[in-house]
């Protein structure tokens, strides 16, 4: 693993963004250590940092949503 550029946290998640010949590539950690990334190239470090965030933002939404649904569900049957 090469030693990232930049590290930050949102949302408990740890960000790691890691310069690359042509730009930057973040990669988000949850606490259980799940991993996100959108493989993207992005130009600056603060764009892959605001990429990381908004990626990590619609992966708790989409699991909010589930738990929900699953909690409806369960409540139905």
């Amino acid at each position: 693993m090469k030693d990232p550029y930049l590290t930050d946290f949102y949302q408990d998640w740890m960000i790691e963004v890691e310069q690359e010949e042509d730009g930057f590539r973040m990669t988000c950690y949850s606490p259980s250590r799940q991993q996100l990334s959108d493989r993207t190239l992005h130009s600056h470090d603060f764009k892959a940092l605001q990429a990381a965030r908004k990626l990590i933002d619609q992966h708790l939404v989409c699991y909010s949503l589930a738990a929900l649904l699953r909690a409806w569900y369960e409540q139905i049957c």
